[in-house]
């Protein structure tokens, strides 16, 4: 599953990027490193802006991608590529989404 925020990539910055992979990893059960901050604060916006999008890898065997898609953000990811509670981790990362967000963008999956 994927989690799709209605605002383009250039209406974001680099603070609610970092937020929306601390949500991910909060979901996933992923330790956030000072390497990961700095890189959604300043080069990850970059990435997402530009053609390739995000494809961060937090450690060996997991990943977290973010491809923008013309109005709307679209983020996904994985623990571990055969994960088991792959499912119940995308739906917290949904819910901690929509928590943070509370009704001011558009959440679908």
């Amino acid at each position: 599953m994927q989690l799709e925020l209605g605002i383009s990539a250039e209406e974001m910055d680099g603070e609610t990027l970092l937020q929306i992979y601390q949500m991910f990893c909060r979901a996933f059960n992923i330790k956030v490193d000072k390497m990961a901050e700095a890189y959604f604060r300043e080069r990850g916006i970059k990435d997402l802006i530009g053609n390739f999008g995000i494809d961060y890898r937090p450690y060996m065997g997991a990943k977290f991608f973010g491809t923008r898609g013309g109005n709307s953000v679209i983020f996904h990811g994985y623990r571990a590529p055969k994960d088991k509670r792959k499912e119940k981790r995308e739906k917290e990362f949904r819910r901690l989404a929509q928590e943070y967000f509370d009704g001011r963008i558009q959440i679908t999956t």
